[in-house]
């Protein structure tokens, strides 16, 4: 069948002009969102005083080792450190911004390096990451080999078009999905229901963070108790404060009377499996991984529990019970969930893909540090990891300052006194660690000409 001419015509008219809008929306997009970050960057620096504006900046970044999960905020290494230094009387503030994203890995660090950079305008920069890389799968499509139309869906990620769709969608799924359960009949635990507003949510979320960051986490655990019987989904989250506090039995107890209100959300399942783990109820951090992993985004993370469980004395065989929960989760997910798993257990048995990848983003790391000439640290875990060698010869390689934490610690006598049951450091652990960064800033000879005369 041939195509009218003046069809045709108004058709090669229309595609060019399809393909022009959608350059012209992905160029607008982009640019907006940097305009976005210098104003929001502009009203950082404005909020700041005088004193501030001219501080020497030392920036932490990393995981849950860098954020303080094992003891208290204010207990954290950056936290530490900052009060150490506060002892040096010098001309300037110094000033050091604790930036640990628990559960992050190292694409996640080099994703929004330059972003933070740009943003608090560091002198130094100090890295601990690598850790989660052994289950966090995030940007691991970059080294994707697949066929074509696998690898232009992985680069569409990175359009901002396609971030703008994928963000409609989720918001209108959730509202539809907000109506459905509102028309549904059905009977609801009494309380169940949140009866507080969007703002007041936000406010007491912020009034949390604000409190566990100044070490005041008592005051934290209290407001949330009391918007509790207003507010059912904060049992979640003070499960997640209590558990990063390392009290246990604490949160062991509101995250079962979570599950009264939500007994579907995985999350506190997970929890469980942590809290489980850490007081070495092996079987019972095993059941509760049968019920995470029914929600897809929860596997990455029940995989290096079942390892933590099986490398103790749990008697659990890994082989095992990696099939076990594979088998369970191809029946709940099928490929997509298999999919998880298999590519988790791929990088398990191919530790060189592993460092491979790690290695590639510590160097990226080091060249914006370079090009945005900022200092670099790089830190090894105080804890036993495979990724403590990698730290070891990129540092070497590139001529990196490195504080070497894992040989600092493994020369203690007594160094269990310095962790916390899940191979967190607590307080104590934390204190040698920021004395670690404190004693490699000084005989770099940072604060020689700061100093007050």
């Amino acid at each position: 069948m041939k195509m009218n001419p003046a069809a045709c015509k108004i058709f090669f008219i229309i595609l060019p002009g399809i393909f022009i809008f959608l350059i012209a929306l992905e160029s607008s997009l982009r640019i907006g969102g940097e305009l976005y970050i210098r104003h929001r960057d502009h009203g950082l620096c404005a909020k700041t005083t005088e004193t501030e504006r001219d501080a020497f900046r030392i920036l932490c970044l990393g995981d849950s080792y860098t954020y303080g999960v094992g003891d208290t905020y204010n207990n954290s290494y950056p936290s530490q450190l900052e009060v150490m230094l506060d002892r040096i009387d010098a001309d300037r503030k110094i000033v050091v911004k604790n930036l640990g994203s628990p559960g992050g890995n190292s694409y996640r660090i080099l994703k929004i390096f330059t972003e933070n950079i740009d943003t608090y305008k560091p002198d130094i920069v100090v890295i601990m990451v690598g850790m989660n890389n052994d289950w966090n799968l995030e940007g691991m499509q970059r080294f994707y080999q697949g066929p074509l139309p696998k690898s232009l869906k992985i680069d569409l990620y990175d359009l901002r078009i396609y971030k703008l769709y994928k963000l409609a969608s989720m918001r209108l799924k959730k509202r539809i999905s907000a109506v459905s359960e509102a028309g549904k009949k059905q009977i609801n635990l009494t309380g169940a229901q949140n009866r507080i507003s969007g703002k007041e949510i936000k406010a007491l979320q912020e009034k949390v963070k604000f409190y566990r960051e100044t070490g005041r986490s008592d005051l934290a655990i209290r407001e949330l108790d009391n918007m509790l019987d207003r507010y059912p989904d904060g049992y979640g989250n003070m499960v997640l404060f209590l558990r990063e506090i390392c009290d246990y039995n604490t949160a062991l107890e509101y995250a079962k009377k979570a599950l009264q209100y939500s007994k579907d959300n995985m999350w506190i399942h997970m929890e469980l499996v942590y809290i489980y783990r850490a007081k070495k109820d092996w079987l019972l951090a095993r059941k509760e991984m049968d019920y995470a992993v029914q929600d897809i985004s929860v596997i990455q993370n029940v995989f290096p529990e079942m390892k933590n469980i099986c490398n103790n004395e749990s008697g659990l065989d890994f082989q095992v019970e990696s099939d076990k929960i594979r088998t369970l989760i191809a029946t709940i997910h099928g490929k997509n969930g298999t999919r998880i798993w298999d590519t988790l257990l791929y990088l398990e048995k191919n530790q060189e893909e592993r460092s491979r990848i790690f290695a590639s983003d510590l160097s990226a790391l080091i060249k914006i540090a370079s090009e945005r000439d900022v200092r670099l640290i790089l830190m090894t875990y105080p804890v036993r990891a495979s990724v403590n060698d990698i730290i070891l010869k990129t540092a070497a390689k590139n001529g990196i300052v490195l504080v070497d934490n894992e040989s600092i610690f493994n020369a203690k006598i007594d160094k269990d006194k310095f962790f916390a049951p899940d191979r967190h450091c607590n307080g104590r652990g934390y204190g040698v660690v920021a004395g670690n960064v404190y004693s490699r800033l000084l005989k770099m000879g940072v604060f020689s000409g700061m100093q007050k005369k």
